[in-house]
């Protein structure tokens, strides 16, 4: 599928976005930046943003009648100072004779961290922002592809912005932002601008209107601007361009407070209860009232709900498969019902169980939890209100064999079915058939934890609902359409073992595909190792085997939610190579940006660039009821990627010629919560924690 001429120009298309130095906001070009109306400026989008824009013009002469436009534009603030666009640009003619035109490209632009400079300005307005980026970095088969500079001075509610930007050769069309540019931005108020600009080759005016920021629900930011090409001869027609942006965060987390540094040596093995401890234990335990506690646990989902007692410390078990997004909400849920039911007991002590395995221990003091419960900052505590964290198998089985139990488990998570019903979507993005071709259906998962710790029985069955007509019967993409039937039925076995987590499945991966896996994992506070090892055979005419053996490691960025990891080996369909993939975490949301490269014997290596966004399509807590729970899907995805080093940019959408062996309900998934229980991630967003227990006590 191979990208056709485009002629790309300074298109219109605006937002006012991110988190800005200046007070005039500002815009997205369609050519992949923030800034006016086609130049940019020296702003980046606010980290955890996304933009999602639209615009009937493609280039920077106005709309001519003899062609159709269309120009989509996804940008992502990924890191402070930092911000990535994605941009698809279709033009189809209305002569058939002509030949449609369609590009997909990639830009990135770093902004400068406002820092002290040598040159002192007699006024702060003097003092310039400055920016550089690239456009269009994917692949050799550019339309685009261009270096800027620019610096931008705000004054009050007037912005201006000066630079220099150099456009590669093989762009097909001169409109490019080329040469030295500039932009001025009157706001006069917080819903309008005026805006004149010139890109090198022509002058441009126009007018946007916002949404003032926070008038809207969910953190949205609408604007609709209109554009008049002053150096226009083949039509007046101004054009026009729409646009949203919101967090990619659905849970919007207070900053963190100094009061939740807790360092990793906070998390040595407790203290071993003494044989006269374990007589009060004996004593305590007939005398605590555990009714109503059990009462609110219940109702709120939770399963295998078991309490102990040691010393003064009220021990409380639970199977956590209820709170869907992120199992911090569950440890916040589970303080403050301690906090409203358990009056008599000073300290708490929570162990989370996933697939009935411990996972996690924490400990607070009630004392500590007061300061959360007024709001303050802590007064009265010297240590965190989290005290222990424990991950290890031998710290909380060390702690959980000196509890003296009061109770058997309640409400049994063993043989109760957990139904998940999702939508699934194959599609193809940017091709010479059309802009957007898909086969979209319903997933529906079965989960059924079995009769002994860590054994989970699944299967999922696909429901195809509609698909475009390059999907259907006679389509150029029918075989990679959605069917009818079972997609997957795998039987999973999850161990663990001090550091080292495994897990083994056996079953159907894919439709006429069988066999078995085993995973594992080495973790430690930054550090993640594993290993990947499969045999499956294809029951199709050449009774194809399948032998994907991958190492991989994963390092922690620390003190920001942000992941690399590789992974190298012999992948699914026996192409060797590897795949490099830098992760953000915005809450409960996942961007990841991935390079792979792979090759089959006697062919040449392929490789791709993509971005994969990640996010629960569920409520936040699942339907729990007696025999059954009901829910969405913790993390839903979608990707796209493009071939990258080859003359043709081959666009994928959600399948791709290089596919790759991403186990399903893998270790990080199913037993770390997406890896969100790891200790440096729980210590970065105790807030998170915090505001939960702030709902559930003032509900």
């Amino acid at each position: 599928m191979q990208n056709k001429p485009l002629m790309l120009g300074c298109m219109t298309l605006t937002l006012a976005c991110g988190t800005s130095v200046y007070a005039v906001d500002s815009g997205v070009s369609p050519a992949g930046y923030s800034g006016a109306l086609s130049t940019p400026n020296a702003e980046s989008i606010g980290v955890g943003d996304v933009v999602l824009a639209y615009t009937n013009s493609i280039d920077a002469q106005a709309h001519h009648p003899d062609f159709t436009d269309h120009n989509y534009v996804l940008g992502i603030g990924l890191l402070p100072y930092v911000e990535v666009f994605g941009r698809l640009a279709d033009r189809s003619y209305d002569n058939p004779k002509l030949i449609g035109l369609t590009d997909l490209s990639t830009s990135i632009k770093f902004t400068v961290p406002d820092m002290p400079w040598l040159v002192r300005f007699p006024h702060p307005a003097l003092k310039p922002h400055l920016a550089v980026g690239v456009t269009d970095i994917a692949g050799k088969a550019q339309k685009s592809h261009s270096y800027y500079g620019v610096a931008s001075w705000q004054y009050q509610k007037a912005g201006l912005s000066l630079g220099y930007a150099e456009t590669a050769d093989v762009v097909y069309n001169k409109t490019n932002v080329d040469g030295i540019f500039g932009s001025v931005t009157i706001q006069p108020t917080d819903w309008l601008q005026g805006i004149a600009e010139y890109n090198g080759q022509d002058a441009q005016v126009g007018v946007r209107v916002m949404s003032p920021q926070n008038s809207l629900p969910l953190a949205l930011r609408i604007a609709a601007d209109v554009r008049y090409d002053l150096s226009n001869e083949d039509g007046k027609q101004a054009k026009w361009g729409v646009s949203v942006q919101r967090p990619l965060a659905f849970v919007a987390e207070r900053p963190q407070v100094a009061l939740n540094n807790i360092t990793p040596t906070t998390a040595e093995v407790l203290p071993l209860v003494t044989a006269s401890a374990q007589v009060q234990n004996e004593q305590t335990a007939v005398s605590i009232p555990t009714h109503n506690l059990e009462q609110i646990l219940k109702k709120q989902g939770f399963q295998d709900i078991r309490f102990g007692t040691e010393q003064d410390t009220l021990v409380i078990s639970v199977e956590s498969q209820s709170y869907l997004w992120n199992d911090l909400d569950a440890i916040g849920a589970i303080l403050a019902a301690f906090y409203n039911a358990s009056a008599d007991m000073e300290n708490v002590k929570i162990i989370l169980n996933k697939q009935q395995i411990p996972v996690m221990m924490v400990s607070s003091q009630r004392a500590c939890l007061a300061t959360w419960q007024q709001q303050t900052a802590q007064s009265v505590c010297k240590t965190p209100v989290l005290h222990h964290l424990h991950f290890t198998p031998q710290q909380i089985s060390a702690a959980m064999a000196e509890t003296q139990w009061i109770n058997a488990p309640v409400q049994s998570s063993s043989l109760r079915p957990r139904i998940g019903l999702s939508p699934i979507l194959n599609y193809t993005l940017g091709t010479e058939y059309g802009v957007l071709d898909y086969s979209l259906g319903m997933a529906t998962t079965v989960e059924i934890p079995l009769w002994w710790q860590g054994l989970l029985a699944e299967t999922q069955y696909t429901q195809p609902i509609e698909e475009s007509a390059d999907f259907k019967r006679g389509g150029v993409f029918y075989d990679q359409r959605l069917q009818a039937g079972i997609k997957r039925a795998m039987l999973h076995q999850y161990l663990r073992h001090d550091r080292m987590d495994t897990h083994v499945a056996v079953g159907q991966l894919y439709p006429n595909t069988y066999g078995s896996f085993v995973e594992g994992q080495f973790n430690s506070d930054y550090h993640q190792f594993s290993a990947t090892l499969g045999y499956f055979e294809q029951n199709n005419d050449t009774q194809t085997r399948h032998q994907p053996m991958l190492l991989g490691y994963r390092y922690q960025i620390p003190y920001y939610d942000a992941q690399i990891a590789v992974k190298a080996g012999e992948f699914f369909d026996g192409d060797r190579g590897l795949k490099v993939e830098s992760r953000f975490m915005f809450a409960d949301t996942d961007v990841n940006i991935f390079f792979q490269k792979t090759k089959h014997d006697q062919q040449q290596a392929r490789s791709y660039v993509g971005l994969e966004i990640a996010l629960p399509l569920t409520p936040r807590r699942a339907y729990t009821h007696s025999v059954l729970q009901i829910k969405g899907s913790e993390e839903y995805k979608q990707s796209f990627m493009t071939r990258v080093n080859h003359r043709k940019n081959y666009v994928e959408g959600s399948w791709g010629n290089a596919r790759l062996f991403d186990v399903p309900y893998n270790i990080d998934d199913i037993l770390f919560n997406r890896d969100r229980l790891s200790r440096t991630y729980i210590l970065q967003h105790t807030a998170r924690i915090q505001q939960v227990f702030q709902q559930e006590i003032h509900p």
